[in-house]
């Protein structure tokens, strides 16, 4: 949150993937706060203390986000999609003109992060785009002309 809110901390900001909404608690101190999750299961479960929206949706589908954004977030989402290039052309496109797209991956960094992945893989095979740290930005963002000068990723080593 401290990196996100030294480059904005007011605006309308979206979270893809919000599950239960412990980022959108945060949040919602700075910005008007949006959830959405592929998940009811995790929407039902919402914690009721975050006083702004929550609603299905899923970034693979073709469903219209209907908005425009100041901050669009992401937290180890993109690799469980099938597309994550649809999914970060939608997301650019959901942007404010000078709006931020926060995003974080979990990627397997050297001989024990592949390990790691390859046995991770086995128990949770929702990882499907699961790539090294250059080419998964190589990959999904070769493509993709950006809306927005202002790009975080925040890649953690598995």
């Amino acid at each position: 949150m401290n990196v996100l809110l030294s480059c904005m901390n007011v605006g309308k900001l979206l979270e893809i993937g919000c599950g239960k909404g412990k980022f959108l608690k945060l949040a919602q101190k700075y910005f008007y706060a949006t959830g959405v999750d592929i998940s009811e299961y995790a929407l039902e479960r919402k914690d009721t203390s975050i006083k702004h929206q929550f609603r299905f949706f899923d970034i693979e589908g073709d469903q219209p986000l209907n908005d425009q954004y100041d901050v669009t977030a992401t937290s180890n989402v993109l690799e469980h999609l099938a597309n994550p290039n649809k999914a970060v052309s939608r997301i650019l496109q959901s942007l404010q003109k000078d709006g931020l797209f926060v995003g974080s991956v979990t990627y397997n960094a050297g001989l024990l992060g592949r390990i790691h992945t390859a046995l991770t893989n086995l128990f949770d095979w929702t990882h499907i785009s699961a790539f090294s740290s250059h080419r998964f930005i190589v990959g999904v963002f070769s493509s993709i002309i950006p809306v927005s000068e202002k790009f975080i990723i925040l890649a953690r080593s598995c």
